[in-house]
């Protein structure tokens, strides 16, 4: 099922335009803001477009003339881009800084989840002649913006910059990203001949940041649409404004409502953030706006705390494009949606919110990645509890979540890599947990009860980890169509219908360790058939006690092995062309024969493990193979080294640069009934140093450490307390600095053998490579900058993303740090960059699980 809210409109907001809204070509009068001790006249500049057009690769003719501006991507030579130019001011004002720059373009009509580029042109061009054969070339990186009906804007700060301090200014084309494809989509947007909502190049000259705190609200009355620029502590309600109520005017500003009420009457915004950073809005309520808060692109760093918000059409608060807010403790009852992020929304934490009651979805993720949304109450909703729309890398955790008509959690429409774990949901229309056409998520220890259709669905989700999830007393418990999930260690229990149903085209999913007893259908059903090597394995499930069976297998080639089915109305486990993986335990089930298809028994003896060949008692050789044996066939088994805790293998299992000193192997085996060998297979042996060479494997851990950020690439980053590296385009990559004090130099008689750099990872996307390359010249850890970070050379070691410690390995980065006698450290970054994904690692200020790099020295030449 679908879910949607409706489109924002555009509402003319006269305080803001007076504020806004100067000659194109003069300077015009100082805003009324209070500024620094600077000579800075603070400024804001409205210019109108002097030339534009649109130019289509398969139309030779000019367009200049046109009323709208086409952008489309197409296939097959089919594309068409737009140029838009404008008079910039003759330059920046004494004592000012270029604060920000932004270009705007409406469209009566947007198109939701797409993205438009702007990005500077090269040289020249005339609105009256300009064509497809003839525009200019593009310079520098692309500024990107999601569609939306109205003004679209885009942050062309760095482009306007280039302009002043280049002397060229030519403006911008607009292009699709999509360009060549069918992903693209149409524009028209407004030029200048049309008359009315021209393009705009609004220009701000400010004083440099001080990077101070907020100072204390100062006690103000205030009216409705007033820009605030101060912070203020309210002192009177609003009620009845036509329009916005109140407009956030300058970062860094504390707005306390102090417990009044801002009041609307159904149109424009109750607190409206176009783009200021660091601004807390609290204590108060705000109702009967179409939105209660919104937040528009690059408004970072924002606190919403604290407010009530109640009978907002649209959304109670929205989130558009914007980055690394925190909204906390408010309460939102009957608004049209709840709290919204959208369209390119990223590293906001949505926690302790109180959603009541809303005619849209409580909690909304749509194109909006890297959110957290943490122990909020959704209930007694018209629509979800939380929706994901196309949204990756979210974490959703400890959210309570019941009564809302149309299901509790739902994650659609490509939403991969997200997190939902230890939500309690309750009596809701339709499922607890929905994924669909989703792959990658994880949803852990999550409780879904009383649903009306399943507690967790899979629908066309692939390639994801259900584990830990009590599913109990729903309609069915947990329903899977999509292939190489793992479903594991869930209770899914006394259901009126199947506790566990794979759907036909669900393959090489592995079912393993979940309870599903007391159900009025069958415990675990599986519907379709696979080809062989394809099939999916349950393994180790208890099914016992259902009115139906324990196990069905309509159709082959399913692999059964080690399950327990005990007292269920039919058979234990009913399979039919499955493969017997062995140890099915049956006992009590209303067939005689227990089963059908596979062996089972009343019980298995476990298993003897046996090691077959290992080292000698005493050697020089640094590697060691092992081969063992169970007595029980279809065992698996788990190895352990030395003090290492046991882990899955299989013989024969290798090592290698093993240091020095005596060793111990284990092994242990487990039966295909789940039973295992309580008196492990050892093997005891000592590795000799080998003559001229004794040094010890020596654990260094990170000296200095910092990330840098492209979007940023002033910015230090050396003092977090974790680590990112991120692939997002265009200019939004992160990369991670990490250097160690190597030992001064190789000891006699050796040479670097082996080196291992290891990073720990609180977070990960999955199927990512990671990229460890060795650093050439002198960084600081409170200095370094994506503009200064120092050259690469060498080629780059590799390893897969995931969690906990990642290890690279850099043997030939060490010795070359050894040849040339400088220790630099090294650069980790995504293998591919511009894309959509992001990791994060412990830094040395996190004081545990520190980056290491672990080197061992063997004989050299050997």
């Amino acid at each position: 099922m679908q879910h949607s809210i409706a489109k924002p409109m555009f509402f003319c907001r006269p305080a803001v335009l007076a504020v806004l809204l100067f000659s194109a070509f003069t300077w015009g009068a100082a805003r009324a803001e209070v500024s620094s001790a600077s000579d800075c006249q603070e400024t804001t500049i409205t210019a109108l477009s002097e030339a534009d057009a649109w130019v289509a690769e398969n139309n030779t003719s000019n367009t200049g003339s046109d009323a709208l501006l086409i952008v489309e991507a197409k296939p097959a030579s089919g594309n068409s881009r737009a140029l838009v130019r404008f008079r910039l001011p003759s330059g920046v004002p004494p004592g000012c800084m270029l604060e920000s720059a932004r270009l705007r373009l409406y469209t009566a009509a947007g198109s939701e989840g797409a993205r438009v580029e702007a990005v500077s042109l090269a040289s020249a061009w005339s609105e009256g002649s300009v064509s497809w054969s003839n525009q200019p070339e593009t310079t520098g990186p692309a500024a990107a913006t999601w569609s939306t009906d109205g003004y679209l804007r885009w942050n062309v700060t760095s482009q306007v910059q280039t302009s002043y301090d280049t002397g060229a200014n030519h403006g911008f084309l607009i292009r699709d990203p999509g360009e060549g494809t069918d992903a693209g989509d149409l524009h028209g947007f407004n030029s200048k001949e049309k008359g009315e909502n021209p393009p705009e190049l609004v220009i701000r000259f400010a004083v440099p940041p001080t990077g101070e705190s907020p100072a204390p609200p100062v006690p103000a009355a205030v009216l409705c649409g007033q820009v605030l620029t101060q912070s203020t502590l309210v002192t009177n309600d609003l009620f009845g404004c036509l329009g916005d109520g109140l407009v956030i005017g300058a970062p860094r500003i504390i707005v306390d409502l102090d417990g009044h009420t801002i009041d609307g009457v159904g149109l424009g915004i109750g607190i409206l953030n176009d783009g200021y950073a660091s601004v807390t809005v609290r204590n108060g309520t705000v109702e009967d706006f179409d939105y209660g808060i919104w937040l528009l692109p690059e408004t970072s760093l924002n606190v919403v705390e604290l407010l009530t918000l109640r009978l907002n059409q649209v959304a109670a608060i929205e989130l558009f494009d914007a980055a690394d807010n925190q909204i906390l403790g408010n309460t939102l009852d009957q608004n049209g949606g709840g709290i919204d992020l959208v369209n390119g929304t990223t590293g906001t934490v949505v926690a302790g919110n109180t959603v009541t009651a809303n005619g849209g979805a409580g909690l909304l993720l749509r194109d909006s990645d890297a959110n957290r949304l943490e122990h909020n109450s959704v209930t007694g909703g018209g629509d979800l509890g939380i929706g994901l729309e196309r949204a990756r890398g979210n974490t959703v955790l400890g959210n309570m979540i019941s009564g809302n008509s149309d299901g509790g959690i739902e994650i659609s429409d490509g939403s991969h890599g997200n997190r939902i774990e230890n939500n309690t949901l309750s009596e809701s229309g339709d499922s607890g947990i929905l994924v669909s056409e989703s792959d990658h998520n994880q949803l852990i220890g999550n409780t879904s009860h009383l649903m009306s259709d399943s507690g967790i669905g899979l629908n066309g989700a692939n390639d994801s980890v259900v584990r830990g999830n009590d599913v109990r007393f729903n309609s069915d418990g947990l329903q899977v169509e999509g292939s190489r999930n793992l479903i594991e260690s869930n209770n899914a229990s006394e259901t009126t219908g199947n506790g566990i149903e794979l759907a036909p085209g669900s393959f090489e999913n592995h079912v393993v360790l979940n309870t599903a007893n007391e159900n009025s259908q069958a415990g675990i059903f599986l519907e379709g058939d696979a080809e062989p090597g394809l099939g999916n394995l349950i393994e180790r499930n208890t099914a016992s006690a259902n009115r139906v069976a324990g196990i069905v297998a309509a159709l082959g080639v399913h692999t059964i092995t080690a399950n327990v089915v005990r007292d269920n109305a039919g058979w234990g486990i009913s399979a039919l062309d499955s493969i017997d993986g062995g140890g099915n335990v049956a006992t009590g089930n209303g067939e005689p024969a227990q089963c059908s298809g596979v062996v089972c028994r009343a019980e298995w003896v476990p298993p003897e493990t046996t090691i077959g060949s290992g080292p000698d008692a005493a050697t020089t050789n640094t590697s060691a193979t092992f081969t063992f044996s169970a007595s029980e066939p279809g065992s698996t088994f788990q190895c352990s080294l030395d003090t290492a805790a046991f882990a899955a293998c299989t013989s024969p299992r290798h090592y290698t640069g093993l240091a020095a000193t005596p060793h111990q192997f284990r092994v242990r085996a487990t039966d295909p009934a789940g039973n295992v060998d309580a008196t492990p297979a050892s093997h005891s042996w000592t590795i000799q140093a080998a003559s001229g060479c004794s040094a010890p494997t020596t654990t260094l851990t990170a000296t200095a450490d910092a990330w840098v950020d492209q979007s940023s690439p002033s910015n230090n980053k050396g003092t977090d307390s974790v680590l990112k590296v991120r692939s997002k385009g265009p200019a939004g990559n992160f990369r991670a600095l990490v250097r160690f004090a190597l030992p001064a130099s190789v000891p006699a008689g050796c040479a670097v053998e082996s080196a291992t750099l290891r990073l720990y990872f609180d977070s990960a996307n999955p199927g990512r490579t990671l990229q460890a390359l060795r650093l050439t010249g002198s960084w600081t850890e409170n200095g370094v900058t994506w503009a200064n970070q120092p050259a690469t050379a060498g080629t780059a070691a590799s390893t897969g993303s995931g969690t906990g410690y990642r290890e690279w390995n850099v043997a030939s980065q060490v010795q070359a740090m050894y040849v040339a006698g400088a220790s630099q450290g090294f650069l980790i970054r995504d293998a591919t960059e511009n894309q959509d994904a992001e990791e994060s690692f412990h830094s040395r200020e996190k004081g545990q699980n520190l980056p290491q790099l672990v080197i061992r020295f063997g004989p050299a030449g050997g």
